[in-house]
């Protein structure tokens, strides 16, 4: 069935009448070579022809056999065209292009309906005038171009069809060496595929597959290329500028050489106006118009944010949802006429390139990466991989090209994690001197010397809340040793880090290798309550037909640590940035948790830190390896870039609720009274109580408890100070208690709870109400003396003085007696008032 034929002119045909043509110079001169040229020409065309023609019209028997041999030149060839290499598009989240990817052939397929009318007539008009009248070869053309190239007295025009062109593009088989058997086979092809395909079809993918110059293939790809512009806004001179470059791209090329382009282009246009395709005024309006060129690069060489767009190509080249080999993927993704619609937000990367660019501006400043994951999702919304992709494509923020760089501190939630999931408490304590020797073995030294970073540091021994807030690294040794480095890795994996991790005691200190990316989407593992969703780039991907084939909103979610445990790590982290060494990190509004890292040598510094909705992760380094930056901390370098970042990113969004720092468990305090002080430290802290220890003079031996506050037994808050007094083996000194005019029994008690010893002395009194007082001490109350030592005191003892006798006689004898025995020391005679008598001791 012929197809109708496609109207080059919704304006009905008008007569024409060229102008005859002008002689050349010079053709008189040429004549006999003019006359050699058209008898070949006029023999090859008569040979050329009779092989056409069906056996029985060619006259002669010579003829026929020839004819019959020829008939069967081109039936071997299937007729099947071969897809087209059609360039794939990325574009971003918001629907703008990214990049266009292609080998050799930079083609946008278009269909026929797509494609401007005039742009249509252009082209048939200057290659193929009587397309929708023949049947692949055009015989009045061959004829046609006899009389002209005899005229001209050279070769000047050609009697191919559009049809024989394709065929001959298409076909390799048919090859191109300007051979009569070639030209037959070529022709024989062309008749073929106009039995088998419509004429739509074949001028379609005709102007799908001819070269416009430039690496430009196909009529969509070079309106977009020449003029900024879909294919279906091509005017009058548009197209046929488009339609010159057919036969010889490079020669009227608009880039090499405007004047030969603006002439082949009126050419054209005054074909069209020959045919009556065009009226005299649009003919004489597109003539006289320039080229109006907007050159529009499109392809690998002009991708936007090159880094990120490096990393989703790496992506596709490795699903096997895109085929089942990797050269099946390669043929996808830069012939498949893929569109791919990606996750990145071009707002928000282009804010993170500037921001990297603000705070390190130096041509000798380190680099800056960076990766924005979205927590529920694991969409990657921006991807900052480095300042210069042309310097360096090695991509920062994947490794791709190059390797992961030391998180440093910002690995150790993954060993807090460890640690929640195999039961510790948060309230557990640990020793964090710098300096201290850590014995890691199995799974490193005996004596590994921990040393605290610039950016974290602390004494005594402190909880994992506060040694998580200041960074500590030596309580992180030791907390990876008891939870074990297979564990933390382990977890680690599971929370979403890919780069092989060794299981070292130190990997709790970021000395393994990640990326930004890797940190920066297991971190949203914390922020969506322990549930990782893998990090996705593509949302939908369709064929070149519109059909889609890949659709996803998220990633692969799984839950893969317990809700409270990411509670608890996710609230622990909130304390570095509200009081730790992300302090910079703050949001206001926002709460935000996050973790700083800072290799010991300052050669790789980090802060990786998430609100409710987006987690990022920042890294500042050298790209050609480590290098130390002096004074450089994650907390004074990474974190304000971080926080200028994410205020870009939370623009909008609600300040979603993170968990609180969690509440350490109550318990039991025990009771270390009369151990030794280094064995009731380790009791304190086994039992995750913080002892804070003070000496103090005691009569106890050195080092011995000889208090506690709280006492034990007695219920506490886990990892809370637990005061404990220990034994300086010195005597105390304490003020003596003053205790005259108390009873011997009252006094004695004061002055032993004092710790003092009592020396007791008598004195007799004749006052009955002072019997067993004190009546003074020594030493004196309120002096100060050693614990241990005496204070003597002296308690009156009352003795009933002697009775008077009637007579001067008796009471004379009588005195005089009593005073000679019992006045040995001068008597106790006197008056009834005095109170005073000898002392004598006392026990």
């Amino acid at each position: 069935m012929v197809p109708e034929p496609l109207s080059p002119m919704a304006a009905s045909h008008r007569p024409f009448h060229p102008p005859p043509r002008a002689p050349k110079p010079g053709v008189a001169d040429r004549g006999l070579r003019g006359f050699l040229i058209a008898a070949v020409i006029g023999l090859g065309a008569l040979m050329f022809a009779m092989a056409l023609l069906p056996p029985l019209a060619a006259g002669g028997r010579v003829v026929q056999r020839f004819a019959e041999e020829f008939g069967e030149i081109g039936e071997d060839i299937d007729l099947t065209f071969p897809r087209l290499p059609e360039r794939s598009t990325i574009y971003a989240a918001d629907g703008s292009v990214l990049a266009t990817l292609y080998f050799r052939e930079n083609r946008k397929v278009v269909r026929l309906r797509q494609v401007s009318e005039a742009a249509r007539q252009a082209v048939l008009a200057i290659e193929d005038d009587r397309f929708y009248e023949h049947r692949g070869v055009d015989y009045r053309g061959i004829a046609r171009a006899f009389v002209t190239n005899v005229q001209a007295g050279d070769i000047e025009q050609g009697a191919s069809t559009i049809t024989q062109q394709l065929a001959r593009a298409v076909f390799k088989a048919i090859g191109s060496e300007e051979t009569l058997a070639r030209k037959i086979q070529e022709a024989k092809v062309a008749m073929r595929l106009e039995e088998r395909y419509s004429k739509d079809k074949i001028l379609e993918i005709y102007l799908n597959e001819v070269y416009f110059g430039r690496g430009v293939y196909g009529i969509g790809t070079a309106a977009e290329y020449y003029f900024g512009k879909s294919v279906r806004k091509l005017t009058i001179a548009e197209g046929a500028m488009l339609a010159g470059l057919i036969s010889s791209p490079e020669t009227y090329s608009p880039v090499n050489d405007r004047e030969a382009a603006l002439a082949r282009r009126n050419l054209v246009v005054d074909r069209m106006r020959e045919l009556g395709w065009i009226s005299d005024q649009e003919a004489a309006t597109a003539s006289g118009s320039k080229l109006g060129l907007d050159i529009t690069e499109v392809g690998n060489q002009d991708a936007k944010f090159p880094f990120f767009v490096q990393y989703l190509k790496n992506q596709i080249l490795n699903d096997p949802r895109f085929g089942p080999t990797f050269a099946a993927r390669r043929r996808a993704l830069f012939q498949g006429g893929l569109h791919i619609h990606t996750t990145l937000e071009p707002g928000l990367q282009r804010a993170g390139e500037e921001i990297v660019a603000r705070h390190l501006p130096a041509p000798g400043d380190p680099e800056g990466a960076m990766a924005a994951v979205e927590v529920e999702t694991g969409a990657v919304k921006a991807l900052i991989g480095g300042r210069n992709f042309r310097r360096s494509q090695v991509n920062l923020a994947t490794g791709q090209g190059g390797t992961g760089r030391q998180a440093g501190s910002a690995f150790k939630p993954f060993t807090l994690v460890a640690a929640l999931e195999e039961g510790f408490s948060v309230g557990k304590v640990y020793r964090a001197e710098s300096g201290q020797t850590v014995n890691c073995a199995p799974y490193g030294p005996t004596n590994y010397r921990a040393v605290n970073a610039g950016d974290g540091g602390g004494s005594g021994y402190v909880d994992l809340l506060t040694a998580t807030a200041q960074s500590i690294n030596a309580v992180f040794v030791q907390l990876a040793v008891d939870v074990g480095p297979p564990k933390i890795a382990e977890v680690a994996k599971r929370m979403g880090i890919e780069s092989p991790l060794d299981p070292f005691c130190t990997i709790t200190l970021g000395v393994e290798e990640v990326t930004p990316l890797e940190m920066a989407s297991a971190f949203t593992t914390l922020a969506n309550r322990g549930k990782h969703c893998d990090p996705y780039a593509i949302s939908r991907v369709e064929t070149r037909n519109g059909k889609t084939v890949l659709r996803q909103g998220r990633g692969n979610c799984q839950q893969v640590i317990p809700r409270d445990v990411a509670d608890d790590v996710a609230g622990m982290l909130r304390l570095v940035v509200t009081e730790g060494t992300g302090r910079a990190a703050a949001l206001g509004t926002w709460p935000v948790f996050g973790k700083t890292g800072t290799t010991n040598d300052s050669a790789d510094v980090w802060f990786d830190g998430c609100t409710r909705q987006i987690c990022a992760a920042t890294w500042v380094g050298h790209d050609e390896g480590r290098i130390p930056m002096p004074g450089a901390y994650g907390g004074t370098v990474a974190a304000p870039i971080w926080h200028d970042f994410m205020q870009v990113a939370m623009r909008g969004l609600p300040a979603l609720p993170l968990p609180s720092p969690p509440t350490p468990p109550k318990g039991k305090v025990p009771d270390v009274v009369g151990e030794p002080r280094a064995r009731a430290v380790a009791i304190l802290a086994e039992a995750s109580f913080t002892p804070q220890v003070q000496e103090v003079r005691s009569l106890k031996p050195a080092g011995i408890v000889v208090g506690q506050s709280p006492p034990g037994g007695s219920t506490a808050v886990k990892g809370s100070i637990v005061e404990v007094l220990v034994s300086n083996g010195k005597a105390p000194v304490a003020k003596v208690p003053g205790v005259v005019g108390l009873s011997e029994e009252e006094a004695t008690g004061i002055l032993t709870a004092a710790g003092f010893e009592v020396e007791v002395t008598g004195r007799t009194t004749s006052r009955r109400p002072l019997d067993g007082t004190v009546a003074e001490q020594s030493p004196a109350a309120g002096a100060r003396a050693t614990q241990g030592d005496a204070v003597t005191i002296v308690v009156y003892d009352y003795e009933e003085p002697p009775k008077p006798k009637d007579g001067g006689k008796d009471g004379g004898k009588d005195g005089g007696k009593d005073g000679g025995k019992d006045g040995k020391g001068g008597g106790s005679g006197g008056s009834d008032d005095d109170d005073s008598g000898p002392e004598r001791a006392r026990t």
